[in-house]
């Protein structure tokens, strides 16, 4: 650009990107290559991930939320049936009044694990198989098989359910967060130029906040001094896909934080404003473009970044995202995968049901011919 300024030369070929600052000055031909700006932040600058909103982040992905109502459904059942039964074991067996308060509180406790520690051993009532109806027995052998299932299906999960990727978080969520967050942000010019320029929500205000990217003192490298600054200081850096590239060789500790911030376009040739050349360049530009070499050229580019980015960060650490939700590696548990054990459960309390039904019929049966017997002894 200084020797176009000084006409020493009257055209150059540069990869620049294409700015409003540049563009009073200068004229350029688009080569068509796009270049994509982000948010680059380093690994000392991410939060720790507490493990309370990990271990709720795996369970509700190992289970998904139809199982969940499947399995409320099951317990609130359970429940009920429960109070049923041992309401009429007390009527048949132990001719007391029902205390419908107690069994709930009494079957609240026993399904919860919590009954022993609260309310004592001596407040329950002495296991006898042979007085419990046999609606009881079916409803408690259908709820002993029903937790073995889920407890061996979460316990098969276990050895997995705390491993996960990435054990922190990024402090901000996309630009408005960072534009609410401490951090100082350094980016170039034409990032501010483009930032300026997006009708994209919150890039006018990012733009007003954006640093000048420090000089590097001589003697150092200027990736090696980004990365410096990104460690040292509480800061985000809005780099481009080259930059951020170089830097990734460097030092394997950068995230991007905000992917594709901006793009901006970037020229195959410049020269000064009106110059008489732009025209004869954008004819044979234009050529090139109809033949499709313009596309072969493109193409040719884009995988050459890619063996780039492979070869010189290794491919683990150029342009490296962390998720804002951990990854856990456990598999979903869906309904479908369920249906036979809620099927089996559906029969089973159906049968408890229909059982505790003829049992409270032949009750009242046998209790009615016990009364006429004693009227007729009277």
């Amino acid at each position: 650009m200084g020797a176009l300024t000084n006409a020493t030369a009257e055209t150059g070929l540069a990869a620049v990107g294409i700015s409003v600052s540049r563009y009073r000055y200068f004229s350029f031909i688009d080569s068509f290559f796009r270049r994509s700006y982000m948010v680059a932040i380093h690994q000392d600058h991410l939060i720790e991930l507490p493990a309370s909103e990990f271990i709720q982040h795996t369970t509700a992905v190992m289970i998904s939320d139809n199982v969940w109502f499947g399995m409320a459904g099951v317990i609130a059942a359970v429940f009920l049936l429960g109070v049923l039964t041992d309401g009429f074991q007390k009527v048949s067996h132990h001719q007391v009044p029902v205390d419908i308060p107690g069994l709930i509180m009494k079957w609240c406790f026993q399904m919860f694990g919590m009954g022993l520690g609260v309310q004592g051993v001596e407040d329950f009532e002495p296991v006898q198989l042979q007085v419990w109806p046999t609606a009881k027995i079916i409803l408690l052998s259908t709820w002993l098989a029903y937790t073995f299932v889920i407890l061996n299906t979460i316990s098969s999960q276990l050895p997995v359910m705390f491993a996960f990727d990435h054990h922190k978080r990024l402090p901000f969520t996309g630009v408005k967060g960072l534009l609410g967050s401490d951090f100082a942000v350094y980016g170039t010019s034409t990032a501010a130029d483009m930032l300026k320029m997006s009708l994209e929500e919150h890039h006018a205000e990012l733009s007003t906040k954006l640093k000048q990217m420090p000089v590097a003192p001589l003697g150092i490298n200027r990736y090696d001094y980004y990365n410096h600054i990104a460690k040292t200081q509480k800061s985000v850096l809005i780099v481009n896909q080259e930059t951020l590239l170089e830097m990734s060789f460097r030092n394997c500790e950068m995230f991007v934080a905000i992917d594709n911030l901006v793009e901006t376009r970037v020229s195959a040739l410049l020269m000064l404003k009106n110059s008489t050349l732009r025209e004869s360049f954008e004819r044979g530009y234009a050529r090139a473009t109809q033949s499709g070499i313009a596309q072969f050229a493109i193409d040719n580019y884009k995988h050459y970044m890619r063996i780039k980015g492979r070869v010189r960060a290794h491919g683990q650490c150029y342009r490296r995202t962390i998720q804002t939700k951990p990854n856990a590696r456990v598999r979903a548990i869906h309904l479908r995968q369920m249906y036979f054990l809620f099927e089996w459960l559906v029969c089973c309390f159906s049968g408890t049901l229909a059982i505790l039904l003829v049992e409270c019929i032949l009750f009242l049966f046998a209790k009615k011919r016990y009364r006429i017997r004693l009227c007729r002894r009277l």
